[in-house]
């Protein structure tokens, strides 16, 4: 089982002696080949999958992968920041 978090942060190509090589699609596309297990999450939509990684992944991703949706926002709002910062406020001294 591999798991990835956050996909999409990572740099999309890199240089590994003067050769562009595009490590995430190649790992994907790996797993995919060996129908290996693999968890991803992202905050990517399914539009800008296909943009960043291309079409043959994103078929992939609809063919390998449960999509489950998160529909709450996110902790990294500054709404939901306070709200953290005020609960830890609250510790009994």
């Amino acid at each position: 089982m591999l798991g990835i978090d956050d996909l999409g942060e990572e740099e999309a190509s890199v240089m590994d002696y003067g050769n562009r090589v595009t490590p995430v699609i190649d790992l994907l596309s790996y797993r995919y080949d060996r129908m290996l297990f693999t968890m991803v999450t992202t905050n990517l939509t399914p539009s800008q999958i296909r943009t960043i990684y291309g079409d043959r992944i994103a078929d992939r991703f609809n063919e390998m992968m449960l999509i489950i949706p998160y529909q709450e926002p996110s902790f990294r709002t500054p709404q939901h920041a306070e709200r953290i910062l005020d609960d830890s406020d609250t510790s009994d001294h």
